[in-house]
């Protein structure tokens, strides 16, 4: 027969194994609860991952627009998948509700769940007609922003061909064109030891060639001209450089144009411009480090693009006569 004290400590036990199981039950509640999807996640979202931006940042976002309930249990979930230090920037798309750990390892992995636009930039296009091409190729692109941002780095955009995702914000794109012109010129133009030409004026000349060469056969011989013009204290007189002087395409221009007051404008200046007309190549910018050697110093492009040179000004005469004036 039990005593009272027995009796005590047993209904003590029960009574302990009662609140541990209710305890018990209500942390898996809440961990579930903390787990599982908010019940207001939004169908079809679009996360956007700022270029630099922190992982807490991002947990703070995901919270506000109740992709996760946990900030906690995010930030620990993509910590632990290796994800922290290297978070992809661009938009993260959200068909359906998924739980934290879902979201974390899609942020982590760099899953954006969007395919991604193809997009081919040419050698030799300008931040004005690049904003162009993004727009027609990528619905919605912040053309408006790219051109405010990418001036400055016009001549350092590299072409080529990227896979941007949809509503991808300028300041990524940009930042992708620029890391790729370093990856494949750093080589290049490390090597210009020989040269007495700074990397800068580099890139400007070779912006130049990429806008008047017509094939690479002349991309050297247009390097020449060009350094022996300068070497020469000559005005370089390049169309191109008017053209960009003005804002408009190569094809467009007319004498009134010739007189526009700017620094780009060759025909006025006796000097490079202050900064690249376009975006060159590895063509282009090998052919300004390595100009042919020649005593040409002047060129003009018949009907047909062909390129004539000359060596004195009245040779230069004659080819315009035989070659523009038929």
């Amino acid at each position: 027969m039990e005593t009272n004290e027995t009796q005590s400590v047993h209904h003590g036990f029960l009574r302990t194994r009662y609140i541990v199981a209710i305890g018990t039950f209500f942390v898996a509640v809440a961990l579930f609860v903390s787990v599982s999807a908010p019940a207001r996640f939004p169908r079809g979202g679009i996360v956007t991952v700022a270029p630099g931006g922190t992982l807490r940042t991002v947990a703070d976002s995901l919270v506000a627009g109740e992709y996760v309930r946990s900030r906690f249990l995010f930030v620990t979930s993509v910590t632990i998948l290796g994800g922290e230090r290297s978070l992809s920037s661009g938009d993260y798309y959200f068909p359906e509700p998924k739980s934290v750990f879902a979201v974390a390892w899609q942020i982590a992995k760099g899953d954006h769940g969007l395919d991604p636009v193809k997009v081919t930039i040419p050698e030799g296009r300008n931040v004005r007609e690049i904003a162009q091409i993004l727009s027609e190729r990528i619905p919605g692109f912040p053309e408006g922003a790219f051109l405010l941002q990418a001036r400055q780095y016009e001549g350092y955009l590299f072409p080529d061909t990227y896979f941007i995702y949809p509503k991808t914000d300028a300041s990524t794109v940009i930042a992708q064109m620029r890391s790729l012109f370093t990856k494949k010129t750093e080589t290049l133009l490390n090597e210009k030891t020989a040269s007495p030409w700074k990397v800068s004026d580099i890139v400007i000349i070779a912006s130049l060639i990429e806008r008047e060469a017509r094939g690479d056969d002349d991309r050297s011989m247009i390097a020449g001209v060009i350094f022996n013009r300068l070497e020469k204290g000559m005005p370089l007189q390049l169309d191109a450089s008017v053209a960009y002087a003005n804002g408009i395409p190569d094809n467009q221009l007319n004498k009134a144009h010739f007189s526009v007051d700017s620094p780009y404008n060759t025909y006025v200046y006796r000097k490079l411009p202050p900064g690249a007309i376009a975006n060159p190549g590895i063509e282009s910018i090998t052919a300004a480090l390595n100009p042919a050697t020649t005593d040409y110093l002047y060129y003009l492009h018949d009907k047909h693009g062909t390129i004539h040179y000359a060596k004195t000004y009245p040779e230069h005469q004659k080819n315009i006569s035989r070659y523009l004036r038929q």
